[in-house]
């Protein structure tokens, strides 16, 4: 497994600068012209790292999106053997996908504030660019379940987005 970095004053203006180049362009792809939501990013202990709001989520939502963005990372680390939280949604309790362990890290990143797919398509752009995590590799993670048309604009958002990642230890 990968370190997780160390979280210094420029890693944190990387992770605002990443997060606020992508989250509009990430938001203009999702039909539901949802516009934000919250960022959570922790190791494999469970201690986090991030937990920010991030873009102009609805302000009636931003409780629930904060749990909900913990409660994914948190039930993928309770699974080992799972690379996205998707493998354990069961939206009866309101457990969904979102969240995405990092192949070759010991970072698991999630979001919500879009639909399942698009968080989860997110946090594996948001862990391509800020823990250099191999393309390939996190498109293995989630699975090439999806519509391919969704992973051709995800691809054009990400290239667009691109920037060069921060020293980890």
């Amino acid at each position: 497994m990968g370190h997780a970095p160390i979280i210094t004053p420029k890693f944190l203006d990387h992770v605002a600068m990443v997060l606020s180049l992508t989250t509009p362009a990430v938001a203009a792809f999702c039909a539901d012209n949802r516009t934000g939501g919250c960022v959570y990013i922790c190791d494999a202990e469970g201690s986090q790292l991030i937990h920010k709001m991030v873009g102009a989520p609805a302000p009636e939502k931003m409780a629930k999106y904060r749990e909900f963005s913990r409660e994914k990372a948190l039930r993928l680390l309770g699974h080992p053997k799972h690379t996205t939280s998707r493998q354990s949604r069961d939206p009866e309790q309101q457990r969904y996908g979102g969240a995405v362990r990092l192949p070759g890290s010991s970072i698991i990143v999630s979001f919500t504030g879009f639909s399942e797919v698009d968080d989860e398509i997110y946090s594996a752009i948001i862990g391509m660019m800020l823990f250099r995590a191999s393309y390939t590799e996190v498109l293995d993670a989630i699975d090439r379940q999806l519509n391919e048309e969704h992973w051709q604009a995800m691809k054009r958002v990400f290239k667009a987005a691109q920037t060069k990642p921060v020293e980890t230890a």
